[in-house]
């Protein structure tokens, strides 16, 4: 469905929902897109800022909770499921979807309903073309973490990202041709690197990071926490793990752990053993290590895993490093 049916379709089911309760109110959208929301509603007199989803899966749910507390945003997408409509409100992010779904909160009045049918004529379909393959987004890791790499040519990209030169011709093709990636007096610029980092996120955690060789163990050390445990070793830490030693505010669940090379060392300092239940997850690089001395990963991994977790307790987490160190200043 395209973006202006789609919010003709949510404010006619919000209008009848609103009519139905015997509270009708005048409801206007304009579309602004600002970097705030791609528009507002106005119920009457209150106008609430409005970020659009077409489509809303559950690993995207804690980026979009995320964005909307930021901006204080409502959030419209094409179908929620009961699930993430409960997720959503009890975070206190207002939300409508086209099946007639409903958070809203007006000076007097407050509605809520969830469990609507998903609207028969909702399209699903989605081509992120070889942008978004495996190849793809290790090659624009590095563009969103080597802000240098935006001028480098094509076999420097090879050597940085670990894709084939091949590759890195077509993928920077499809950049420049979907209009992520623009070329401005001859210097190339991200057309929203926000969006492209959310988008990169939710792609890495469905087609790239399973694919890296995880591994499950558990420890027989008395203190795991220990940041320096990497020290020496071809690995660095991420995840939940890294998010704590950069922050302190959250307690692991999964302690995650990118590694490049032979790990025999470390799984003897940390006494590790297989188990297919443990905490601690190693995870193979999808990037060259070159002479790596960072303690973590870049933040935008790390973010990336704290938002495939779906867990609502990282959300404070997640917000605080996209803060920090996501947004350009």
């Amino acid at each position: 469905m395209e973006e202006k049916n789609l919010i003709q379709a949510i404010l006619k089911k919000m209008r009848i929902s609103l009519a139905l309760a015997g509270k009708p109110v005048n409801v206007k959208f304009s579309s602004i897109n600002t970097p705030k929301g791609n528009g507002a509603v106005l119920f009457g007199n209150a106008e609430k800022n409005v970020e659009l989803k077409k489509t809303l899966s559950k690993l995207q749910l804690l980026g979009v909770i995320r964005q909307c507390k930021t901006h204080s945003s409502m959030l419209f997408t094409e179908y929620l499921t009961e699930a993430g409509a409960r997720e959503l409100a009890e975070c206190g992010i207002e939300f409508a979807d086209a099946a007639g779904n409903l958070f809203l909160k007006l000076p007097e009045h407050t509605f809520l309903i969830m469990n609507c049918k998903k609207a028969t004529d909702i399209n699903r379909k989605r081509n992120p073309g070889r942008m978004f393959s495996p190849s793809g987004l290790k090659l624009i890791y590095i563009l969103l973490t080597v802000p240098e790499m935006l001028k480098a040519n094509y076999r420097i990209l090879q050597a940085k990202s670990g894709v084939s030169l091949g590759a890195a011709g077509y993928i920077m093709a499809d950049l420049k041709e979907y209009g992520l990636l623009l070329e401005i007096d001859g210097k190339l610029r991200f057309a929203d690197k926000e969006k492209l980092v959310e988008r990169w996120c939710l792609a890495y955690s469905e087609k790239l990071r399973g694919k890296l060789n995880i591994q499950r163990y558990s420890t027989g050390m008395d203190n795991f926490k220990n940041v320096q445990l990497l020290a020496g070793l071809p690995a660095a830490w991420g995840g939940e793990a890294a998010a704590y030693f950069l922050t302190g505010h959250l307690h692991p669940e999964t302690w995650s752990i990118y590694r490049w090379g032979n790990i025999n060392k470390l799984i003897a300092r940390a006494q590790l053993r297989p188990d297919p239940n443990g905490k601690i997850e190693i995870l193979d690089a999808f990037w060259p290590e070159q002479g790596n001395t960072l303690t973590t990963v870049h933040p935008l991994l790390i973010y990336a895993d704290l938002i495939a977790s779906g867990d609502s307790r990282n959300l404070e987490t997640v917000m605080e490093i996209h803060q920090k160190y996501l947004i350009e200043r």
